[in-house]
This record gives structure tokens, sequence and C-alpha cells, in this order.
């Protein structure tokens, strides 16, 4: 082996090691952005001093926390990230002087607010309905006209959840704040009418509102996975 040769065998050896870690980081990138999760905002309508919709002892507030956390367990376990925009019983209210400024309004601005930071795959808003017939039943799903994100993951989670409680209600377009005003795509369920009696007594039952909220949470994976 001659001197030349010598030399060289060094010069290789460097350029083989730098290749060699160039190719893991090209890996760990790659594994990096494989790995990032997707991301998803539940918003818990109401809460605090706003108990949404009341019958009695029942308040929609508790109702709707009560399935956002059960839809925060099941897309977590399936490897998402998960943002809620209250996990207790607060409302997002911002006070002046002890006056609360445009309640409603203000709650709104400050949940969209936490979404729009976060800047999440999809944002869903979680509430109970209510109407002056007590015959009217079903869960529901409201999305901005228009957008067809949106109207897309609806029209699932309206599919899924009338899988649960079956009748003939469809995901219509809704003039809401939290629709109107997201950059991401929005939906609002409404998980059935206090006021009829019967479906009540089933959003009082853990194990229906379970139903609920895993039946939004495969909507939500498969909306995400084909959107991927």
């Amino acid at each position: 082996m001659n001197v030349k040769t010598l030399v060289m065998i060094p010069i290789l050896m460097a350029f083989m090691i730098i290749a060699i870690h160039a190719s893991l980081n090209d890996e760990r990138l790659v594994t990096a952005v494989s790995e990032k999760k997707l991301t998803v905002v539940i918003d818990a309508g109401h809460g605090g001093i706003d108990p949404g919709a009341v019958i009695g002892s029942f308040l929609e507030k508790e109702i709707n926390l009560a399935v956002a956390k059960n839809i925060k367990t099941a897309l977590e376990a399936k490897g998402f990230q998960v943002i809620m925009t209250r996990d207790s019983d607060s409302n997002l209210l911002e006070v002046s002087n002890n006056k609360i400024i445009n309640k409603q309004l203000n709650s709104l601005a400050n949940r969209l607010s936490i979404s729009e930071k976060v800047q999440p795959d999809v944002l869903v808003s979680i509430h109970v309905n209510s109407s002056d017939s007590a015959a009217h039943f079903g869960p529901q799903c409201f999305y901005k006209e228009g957008a067809i994100k949106g109207k897309e993951l609806a029209e699932l989670i309206q599919q899924k959840l009338t899988n649960v409680r079956m009748g003939k209600r469809i995901a219509i377009p809704g003039d809401y704040y939290m629709l109107n005003n997201s950059s991401v795509p929005a939906v609002i369920v409404e998980l059935g009418f206090i006021t009829n009696k019967e479906e009540r007594q089933l959003l009082e039952q853990e194990s229906y509102r379970k139903l609920l909220a895993d039946a939004i949470s495969a909507a939500i994976i498969e909306f995400l996975h084909q959107d991927s």
C-alpha cells in the first residue's frame, strides 16, 4: 500500500461518517414529521355562571363538559393531541370592574381565541339543544355555509350520531359566531334536546354520553385520516 492510498483512507472514512450522519438526520426528520400529532380543539359549551339550557337539576353545561372529556380521552387514546377550551366549570369570561361585558360574545371570542392560537386541524363545539316543542329530538350538527371541509366533518359526525340515536335530522349550515370566525374546519354538535323527556333521560346516563362521544371521536378520526 503506497503513501497516497494511506492518505486517502482516512478521507474516505470521514466522508462515509458524514454521509451516515446525514442519513440518520434525514431519517430523524422524516420520523419527526410523520409523528407530528394531529390536533383537535374541543369546546364544551357554556359553563360557570352560564348553565346553558336548564330543566330542573339538568344543566347543559355539565353534559357538554362530560361528553367533551370523553371525546378527549377517546382521541388521545388514538394518538391525537386534544386541546379543551375548558376542562372545568368555567366560562372564559373577562371581568371589568366586577361587571361582565357582553357575556356571550366575550366567552365565545375567548374560546375561539384558544383555537386560533393553536391552529388545530379541526374545532368541535359541544352543546345540548332545546325547543318549544317537546316532540323534537335527535342530535344535529351545524357548519358554516360554504365551508366544504366543515360540511364534510359535520356530515360524518351526523352520520355516526344517527347510528346512536335514530332520527331524520341532517347536518345543516348554521349562522354561529364560532363557525363564522374559525379559520379551521369547525362544527357545532347539538347532542340532543333537553326539552324531550326521553332524550333528557338518555343524556343523564354516562353510558349514553360515552356512546355519543365515541361516535363523534370516530367521525373526527375518519375525517382527519382521509384528509391527510
